[in-house]
């Protein structure tokens, strides 16, 4: 059995891909093409490559012939026939390469700002940010031709080496013009060698053979989706099976063509339980993930940030790293600047260090020890003072159980009412 994920690049193959170029009689081209149209890609001179034709080839097979072939698809073979694959990684330790990885946390922390600054790091050589130790061998990074850069000057950070690759960017939210491209500037990125979708890109992501002719002709060996929730399109994030019939075409994508798949995600509200499970939506959407990352505000320094590892089956956890933003005179957007390890800060300490936002039912409790604080009082006026603050009467029957009593006054035989006193 021969390995699927191929290394091997064949540049005149992925040229017929190209809309316009010669020799395009193959009819698995003409299939991508009436599936996908490319624009007049231009990919850039020497560009290194993480995937190859056969790729795009066995994908459009598989999803073509699914029916026909399932039977054979599914016989078992021999575990000592599968070749073996080294692990590689695109951010050691953090991104593996051919999987989907997922970066969540709280709006306004930098989860964006953190995929550029890895997109700007890869499209021009320069190295990630693992602290001496942790780097990945080099038989384990992301295979490419290597090419000589002068960064000399540059924000030094600890040397994780890559070769020059580009990024597909499917971002929904932040303007390319005044957001994305600044931010990517003042990264120090090689702009050429990352690729934007105008419109968002939504039929792109969501059709698998679109997505891997795009890999495949630009040579991409990152693919950022921000946020997932923007090209959820029909499924719901909160139930499992539709965010597993989602990420499960992306997971073959990214296994086939050796593209890592970066999904930036929000965290949910409920402000309980592990940094696991509070990811928004459905727990299909870490499980599908290989590795899970956090960013949140450093405990020790809120005007600091922190990347911290949830989950991740693929090798040891890094360490955490600590960061800040820098804007630079002249520059209209933020860059990142690495800080180092922070060893006694994990993703759970992240969240219990956040502010918990008190739940109705105590905003509820602590109105009503304010309102009953010099005695007791009818209970009819509370209700309605409750109501004039916006209290539901049923977070308010509950916070009444919980911190007071109901008393009846008035001598017997008389008209008795009730008042509402706190518990002693």
């Amino acid at each position: 059995m021969s390995s699927i994920n191929s290394r091997k690049f064949n540049r005149r193959a992925t040229k017929q891909l190209l809309p316009g170029s010669a020799g395009v009689s193959n009819p698995i081209t003409h299939a991508i093409q009436s599936l996908c149209y490319i624009p007049n890609p231009q990919p850039p001179t020497a560009s290194p490559c993480s995937s190859s034709i056969g790729l795009a080839r066995q994908l459009l097979a598989g999803t073509a012939l699914a029916q026909e072939t399932r039977s054979e698809s599914d016989q078992p073979v021999a575990v000592s026939q599968v070749i073996d694959e080294p692990l590689r990684w695109i951010f050691p330790g953090w991104i593996p390469a051919g999987k989907i990885s997922v970066l969540f946390g709280e709006p306004g922390v930098g989860k964006s700002q953190i995929s550029l600054d890895i997109a700007a790091r890869l499209s021009c050589g320069r190295e990630m940010p693992n602290p001496p130790g942790h780097e990945a061998p080099s038989k384990h990074r992301v295979p490419s031709p290597a090419r000589s850069m002068s960064d000399e000057g540059r924000r030094a950070t600890p040397k994780t080496k890559h070769p020059e690759s580009c990024v597909l960017l499917f971002s929904s939210e932040d303007s390319i013009s005044n957001t994305i491209k600044p931010r990517l500037m003042a990264a120090g990125a090689d702009c050429d060698r990352i690729r934007v979708f105008p419109s968002g890109g939504h039929g792109v992501l969501a059709d698998p053979i679109a997505l891997t002719a795009q890999i495949v002709a630009h040579n991409a060996s990152l693919v950022i989706v921000d946020p997932l929730t923007a090209y959820a399109g029909s499924h719901d994030i909160y139930r499992d099976q539709h965010m597993r019939r989602m990420l499960a075409p992306l997971a073959m994508v990214a296994e086939k063509t050796g593209a890592a798949i970066l999904l930036i995600h929000h965290v949910n509200k409920s402000g309980r339980g592990s940094a696991l499970m509070r990811s928004a939506g459905s727990i299909g959407i870490t499980a599908t993930a290989r590795s899970v990352m956090m960013v949140g505000k450093d405990p020790a320094d809120p005007s600091k940030r922190v990347l911290a590892h949830v989950k991740g089956n693929l090798g040891q956890p890094p360490p955490s790293l600590r960061f800040h933003f820098v804007q630079d005179e002249g520059s209209e957007q933020p860059h990142i600047e690495w800080d180092g390890v922070t060893e006694n800060t994990t993703a759970d300490s992240l969240l219990q260090s956040r502010p918990q936002t008190p739940s109705s039912q105590m905003l509820a409790e602590n109105f009503l020890r304010d309102v009953l604080s010099a005695g007791p009082r009818p209970s009819k006026e509370v209700e309605d003072l409750a109501a004039a603050h916006g209290i539901a009467s049923r977070t308010l029957d509950r916070a009444k159980q919980a911190v007071t009593r109901s008393v009846k006054v008035g001598a017997p035989g008389m008209a008795q009412s009730w008042q509402t006193e706190l518990k002693s």
